[in-house]
């Protein structure tokens, strides 16, 4: 009990540190911040069962939406032929699988004792990253070299058997992972410009909070009976304008990195209307640890 409410306190020391005079001098949007008034953004943590719940849902989500045979297909297509012979229902699928494979990854790293996904699955989301970038510059050469590694080094790679392995975190394991989530964010957002590689950690960090949320959502809606559409809440749906926001730039710098013309170390402006959306969201979220 007192570690967690240490936990606690500490967080709101540290959203205290975090000025949020600093934050409303900055230039915001007006209609923006009506909208958000009152609104605030409390990460629930559980205890092992709810971090099985979420890894177990994450990891059903995953095989669920994942055809390996149409994958592979695709994956020798390009390896065969390049991008032109893709229709794009193909490309779609590329960039789709992409997404539940880092979601899962995501949840590995909020809810597994050790806070990391399996090695050779993290170095597979690694790589099919790449490939994504690749398709979507339509890098026909690149991407056929991509499709080639990852069909000879990952096609052993049992997806149903990721979970066998896995360990579910603690509460006290889960609270320090989003309290350094947090406070790394921070110190992030104190600098007026950052590398892209900085840039590329902020929307990690936050992007582990959203999918966090999701899946506590989705898993809290089903034991309700509700096996439909899940509807978001207005914090994911807050934090997932800020993901979609960042990821088009950090795709931008992805792709320049690719063709040579930037490096992780590059120095880059912020976007000041994205720095504000994500420092109302620093300033407003905390952790809360079940039963304390």
């Amino acid at each position: 009990m007192g570690l967690y409410r240490f936990l606690f306190l500490t967080l709101v020391w540290a959203g205290m540190a975090f000025s949020p005079a600093a934050a409303i001098a900055a230039p915001r949007c007006s209609a923006l911040f009506a909208q958000l008034e009152g609104l605030d953004f409390p990460i629930e943590i559980g205890g092992r069962n709810s971090s099985r719940a979420y890894l177990t849902a994450a990891h059903d989500k995953l095989i669920a939406e994942f055809e390996m045979p149409q994958l592979t297909k695709v994956l020798k297509i390009i390896r065969d032929t390049g991008l032109e012979a893709l229709t794009p229902k193909q490309r779609k699928r590329i960039v789709k699988f992409r997404q539940q494979a880092s979601f899962m990854r995501s949840i590995f790293q909020t809810s597994e004792k050790d806070h990391g996904s399996p090695r050779e699955f993290a170095k597979f989301v690694r790589d099919f990253g790449v490939l994504k970038d690749l398709v979507l510059m339509n890098d026909s050469v690149g991407a056929r070299d991509m499709a080639k590694q990852i069909l000879r080094k990952y096609s052993e790679l049992d997806f149903e058997a990721l979970l066998k392995d896995a360990k579910p975190a603690s509460r006290r394991s889960v609270s320090r992972y989003f309290l350094e989530v947090l406070n790394d964010t921070r110190v992030l957002m104190h600098k007026r410009d950052v590398t892209v590689d900085e840039m590329h950690d902020v929307r990690k960090n936050l992007r582990d909070v959203l999918r966090y949320l999701q899946i506590q959502n989705q898993v809290r809606q089903e034991s309700l009976g509700n096996r439909g559409r899940i509807e978001d809440s207005p914090q994911i749906a807050y934090l997932k304008k800020i993901n979609d926001d960042l990821g088009r730039i950090c795709d931008e710098h992805a792709a320049r990195i690719l063709r040579n013309e930037i490096t992780d170390e590059t120095i880059v402006r912020f976007p000041q209307e994205i720095r504000s959306q994500i420092e109302y969201f620093l300033n407003n979220a905390t952790v809360i640890v079940d039963g304390t």
